[in-house]
């Protein structure tokens, strides 16, 4: 499900998932992806959402579902 409407899908999921608590090298594996697209990735995502680091993403993402009344389900494995 995409939670972040200004990201594109790929940076959204990568969002998700550094914000769940995922560390960026897992992310890069399970994705499929160089550590370096990861960084990329949140290097956008942080610029777009006004966040300067994991905390505020999270905090972000939390208080999204907050208002919208939809529960964070994404979990680590």
């Amino acid at each position: 499900m995409k939670v972040f409407t200004e990201l594109t899908p790929e940076c959204d999921i990568t969002a998700q998932m550094y914000a769940a608590g995922y560390e960026k090298k897992e992310i890069a594996v399970l994705k499929h992806r160089a550590v370096s697209t990861i960084n990329n990735q949140l290097q956008t995502a942080f610029l777009i959402l006004g966040v300067r680091n994991g905390r505020e993403l999270a905090l972000k993402l939390a208080r999204g579902y907050q208002v919208s009344g939809w529960r964070w389900t994404f979990r680590r494995p």
